[in-house]
């Protein structure tokens, strides 16, 4: 189909649209088979490949938000950096996490609102991913449950068809493959939150140390200056959600 609309004689930004809508359907059916197979991975117990390596999370950031917006042209996509984006993670995975937490929040958020993705360090150097978006929360009896896998929780009937239902599944895997702990927040006032929080150095074969939460107060991590203070909480989802 694609080929067959390129081959037309068409004006330069005809094509240059044409080609751009192509790549990202190219990027999320790539990102849809990653997902799938990382699943079937952690089905069988299989540990998630991983090869930490100095890496600038400013830098994976600057790329995947390049990726999302050029995939979501007319949002907004707002950033906030922080300081010192060095640490050994693995940049390729930490793409797979952000741009799933973002697609997430496009999806879900509401429409016209932006979504922000922020980073930071905390007192003991480790490093916090935030990713929020306004709209409708979760509904708590679902919030338990959205690191499952195939859990698609309330969203319409369009999303749901476009949705594996394993992303946040997914998220949580390389989170805690990281040696880190995921964490959430969604409540009317405050919109829905995502948190992640790693350590400064990933381990070198993955770690299982890390957790998937949801806490009535906030995500179970550290939080910037400018944001609420937020309560640790003991009720832990199990580390998987869509």
């Amino acid at each position: 189909m694609a080929a067959h609309l390129l081959a037309h004689d068409r004006e330069p930004a005809q094509t240059a649209a044409i080609a751009a809508r192509v790549a990202n359907s190219v990027r999320r059916m790539e990102g849809l088979i990653r997902d799938l197979l990382d699943f079937a991975r952690s089905a069988v117990g299989t540990p998630l490949p991983m090869a930490p390596r100095e890496t600038s999370i400013h830098a994976v950031c600057t790329k995947v938000l390049e990726e999302v917006r050029a995939a979501h042209p007319g949002s907004v996509v707002a950033y906030v950096a922080g300081e010192q984006p060095d640490g050994v993670w693995d940049p390729a995975r930490l793409e797979q996490v952000l741009a799933n937490l973002l697609n997430n929040g496009l999806k879900y958020g509401r429409r016209g609102a932006p979504v922000t993705l922020r980073w930071w360090r905390d007192d003991d150097g480790a490093l916090l991913l935030e990713v929020h978006n306004e709209g409708d929360p979760i509904p708590k009896e679902l919030q338990p449950h959205v690191f499952d896998a195939f859990r698609m929780g309330a969203q319409s009937s369009a999303s749901a068809q476009a949705s594996a239902g394993v992303g946040l599944y997914v998220v949580a895997q390389v989170v805690r493959s990281h040696g880190g702990d995921v964490g959430l927040q969604s409540t009317a006032d405050a919109g829905t939150t995502f948190r992640v929080r790693l350590p400064g150095r990933a381990p070198a074969q993955g770690g299982d140390a890390g957790r998937a939460r949801t806490t009535p107060d906030g995500p179970a991590a550290a939080t910037p200056p400018d944001v609420g203070t937020t309560r640790r909480s003991d009720h832990e989802a199990s580390p998987t959600r869509a």
